[in-house]
């Protein structure tokens, strides 16, 4: 279709903007990671000492611990008198939403990791969704596990925004880069709530162009700063019963749009099924300065 190939086009053209000016910024959050670790390279070291003073993982670490140690306790209060009960409710609500959102750890544990990533990085970003989960028994008997509001932080090197926007309200649009199996795609598809999340003509295209090349690794992506600090070595395309495929989806306020790079597939295309056609991310930025979508890290004036 002429209009999917368009959508195609325009936004492999982001990802290669996007994908461009996360590659200059990823050189200096692997130095910021080196610092955070303690971490020295003794092949390169210029000096005798090999004791690194481990401030910054003390700074940073010790700030998380005082900031995000226990549960937020806001209220919603009424205004009138009458709204006293709808008060209640809506507390109650929003506390056993926060409860319920686990997936990848508690909502203790993921905002922690924005706090952390916000200040060693300058920004952090999280995908905020509403996520719909059903279990299919052996039997095809379809039981609902999750129905909520829900939250994920997403991994620095795999966020792509508009590099021209200086806030997250001025992106026209914001890529997620994801990892999924072509198993994973399909439970996607299986769980759903009504429609199918991503087109099956379009996930049977997917299968066929698979055989045709490798599985995508990270590593072709971005070289895992921490995971090469532990000597651990990239095996994301190693399995050859689970093979990864390099997703990535474009939210713009109308529409949202789901392609996989390497096979030149859209696999989703719909409007933005949110009321508020709002782009479904959230960030923290540590330090502002006005001119950049992120900001300046904690860590920066103690690099030099």
């Amino acid at each position: 279709k002429q209009t999917e190939r368009t959508e195609l086009d325009d936004a492999l053209q982001h990802y290669s903007m996007a994908k461009k000016d996360l590659d200059v910024r990823v050189v200096d959050w692997d130095k910021k990671d080196e610092l955070y670790r303690s971490h020295i390279q003794e092949e390169d070291w210029p000096f005798q000492s090999l004791v690194f003073d481990p401030r910054i993982f003390t700074i940073l670490t010790e700030k998380t611990a005082r900031l995000i140690s226990a549960k937020p306790r806001g209220k919603v209060f009424p205004r009138e008198g009458t709204d006293v009960g709808a008060a209640r409710v809506v507390n109650e609500l929003l506390s056993y939403q926060w409860d319920n959102a686990r997936q990848d750890g508690t909502m203790l544990q993921k905002l922690a990791l924005m706090d952390q990533r916000a200040r060693k990085y300058g920004a952090s970003f999280g995908f905020a969704r509403w996520w719909y989960e059903r279990k299919i028994s052996p039997k095809g008997k379809a039981s609902k596990l999750y129905d909520s509001p829900d939250f994920l932080p997403i991994h620095p090197k795999n966020a792509l925004p508009d590099p021209n926007a200086t806030s997250l309200e001025t992106c026209r649009w914001f890529q997620i880069r994801s990892y999924p199996t072509y198993q994973e795609l399909l439970a996607v598809n299986d769980a759903a709530r009504k429609d199918p999340v991503y087109s099956p003509e379009a996930l049977e295209v997917l299968k066929s162009r698979m055989k045709e090349r490798p599985s995508a690794s990270y590593e072709s992506d971005f070289l895992n700063k921490n995971r090469t600090i532990s000597k651990l070595s990239d095996q994301s395309a190693a399995d050859p019963l689970y093979r990864i495929i390099r997703i990535v989806t474009e939210y713009r306020r109308d529409r949202w749009i789901t392609f996989a790079p390497d096979y030149n597939l859209v696999l989703r295309s719909i409007p933005n099924p949110y009321e508020h056609y709002e782009i479904p991310v959230v960030m923290l930025r540590y330090l502002p300065t006005g001119d950049d979508l992120y900001g300046l890290s904690e860590i920066e004036p103690m690099e030099k």
